[in-house]
């Protein structure tokens, strides 16, 4: 079978799971609503309502999020929301959604193939590599409600393919530049999630260092990969430009807040935790075909040493992501930042999915198994633990399911609720459970001050007065009946938030609870 033929059937084999995978949920209709889920929807659906007014970019909240102008769309990217609104434009909500998730998939195994590929120069080891990878719990899991880190952790792949080109590898064995596919991957990554960013630099520096002390400074940082790094670093910031000058320009001493700060002490689970879902293939760990290769895979990478590094690094980052490593000494450092131990799990998954494409297809060599049986084989195992984490998750969300009410502006968090294209939209009416006020201004963060943002209640002269609004996109229309000589609104504020009154733009404060504030 020639080469682009043998690869358009890989390709094909591909699109064929992802269909398999999502099928029998766009036929269900339903979807688990819980977590991050309500953070994402409803940005979503704003960009799909600027979209619908001929409106492609969008910075604040003016129809979701309750109408308060909360600028996530600023600091949070939404890149890859995009295809998300537009299935909405054309299929009902649940459907859009299992499209959009499957379409994530689909290219998280393209990424993943193509990127292994080009690692070991094998389209076996590069296909186990794949459905490993993508298929492993932890991305699974993501899949349902943690949408950046989702998207985030399907370019990893390319990520550390640049990375280990760039700094140990000759770029001439190579058609595509390597500071090329370093910087154009960590601009994907910035776009999907900025946490992922951090936690991918902090792994840089460590293996730069180690790789270093073992005597190798000259082969890192010689003139020739000083200047790859440079381009790379260059180009990075070029892509990831309107990011950067958001965030400079309004976020830095702004008063903005974030999401917090410091290790998450409630959600630091324990190793013993960590190995038993993994074992069980449900939430937090890394499936069962992983934590095997985690258990047993020294044994095979014993006599290579950059796949026994490899080893090492996803073994580290598993250990690393629990309460097995000191994190009380680095709760206030700079390592606070990733607030959730959990997020190593994409990086540990990376790394035991390539030791386990090395051991299976070592085993199924050494058993002499075809080879199109033995990653039939693979599909169904991995296919099957996928089934086995979903279903033991959305049984138990199902039998706790609530009912939505219909009331509107309910300061009430979005309980644990199955949706539908019938009740989809009355989500809307509750606050999410995460993400709701981050990047509200730091004096709006008492729970009576957002209250009464959320809830539209105007001060007026010190009085109060529930307003209605008019959303349009990027923009929020207010009709106060009585006025007054102190206006404080509903909307939260930031540097380049303007008004205009009676069509006219007029000078504005920052109110005490962060809100827009007219003196007349």
């Amino acid at each position: 079978m020639g080469g682009r033929w043998k690869q358009l059937t890989i390709l094909t084999c591909f699109l064929i799971i992802t269909i398999i995978m999502i099928a029998p949920y766009i036929h269900s209709g339903k979807i688990v609503a819980n977590a991050d889920w309500l953070f994402h929807s409803s940005r979503v659906e704003q960009i799909i309502q600027n979209i619908h007014n001929g409106q492609l970019l969008t910075f604040i909240a003016s129809s979701t999020f309750h109408h308060t102008g909360v600028g996530s769309f600023l600091f949070y990217p939404y890149f890859f929301l995009y295809p998300w609104a537009i299935f909405k434009l054309f299929f009902n909500p649940i459907t859009a959604f299992y499209l959009w998730y499957g379409l994530i998939i689909f290219v998280a195994f393209v990424i993943a193939f193509y990127s292994m590929r080009a690692y070991v120069q094998d389209d076996k080891s590069a296909i186990i590599f794949s459905l490993v990878y993508v298929l492993s719990s932890y991305h699974l899991y993501l899949g349902q409600y943690v949408f950046g880190e989702f998207c985030a952790m399907g370019i990893l792949p390319m990520v550390f393919l640049g990375f280990d080109r760039l700094c140990f590898e000759d770029s001439k064995k190579f058609i595509i530049p390597n500071w090329m596919i370093l910087g154009s991957s960590m601009a994907l990554l910035i776009y999907a999630h900025i946490l992922s960013v951090i936690i991918t630099l902090e792994i840089f520096v460590v293996v730069l260092a180690i790789y270093c002390l073992n005597g190798h400074l000259q082969d890192v940082f010689n003139i020739k990969r000083i200047v790859e790094l440079s381009k790379s670093i260059l180009l990075f910031v070029l892509l990831s430009l309107p990011l950067i000058y958001l965030f400079i320009n309004d976020y830095i001493n702004k008063g903005i807040s974030s999401t917090y700060f410091g290790i998450n002490k409630r959600l630091l689970q324990s190793l013993s935790y960590r190995i038993n879902t993994s074992f069980d293939n449900v939430g937090w760990g890394v499936g069962f075909v992983l934590i095997m290769t985690l258990f047993v895979g020294w044994y095979f990478v014993k006599d290579d040493c950059k796949s026994l590094w490899i080893y090492f690094l996803g073994l580290i980052l598993f250990l690393i992501s629990t309460n097995f490593f000191p994190w009380s000494i680095f709760q206030n450092s700079f390592l606070g930042v990733i607030q959730l131990t959990y997020r190593y799990l994409s990086f540990s998954s990376l790394f035991l999915s390539i030791i386990a494409a090395k051991i299976i297809n070592f085993t199924l060599i050494r058993l002499n198994v075809n080879k199109y049986l033995g990653l039939l084989l693979v599909i169904i195992i991995c296919l099957t633990s996928y089934v086995s984490m979903i279903s033991n998750n959305r049984d138990t969300y199902m039998q706790n399911k609530t009912t939505l009410s219909k009331v509107e502006n309910s300061f009430r968090y979005l309980p644990l609720t199955v949706l539908d294209a019938k009740n989809y939209h009355l989500q809307f009416n509750y606050e999410a459970p995460y993400g709701e006020t981050d990047y509200y201004p730091k004096s709006s963060l008492t729970k009576h001050k957002t209250k009464s943002i959320i809830n539209q209640i105007a001060y007026i002269d010190g009085k109060t007065q529930k307003i209605s609004s008019y959303s349009r996109p990027n923009l929020i229309i207010i009709v106060i009946k009585d006025g007054g000589k102190k206006v404080n609104l509903p909307i939260v504020k930031y540097a380049h938030t303007f008004v205009k009154l009676n069509g006219n733009k007029v000078n504005t404060q920052i109110s005490k609870r962060g809100t827009v504030q007219l003196n007349n």
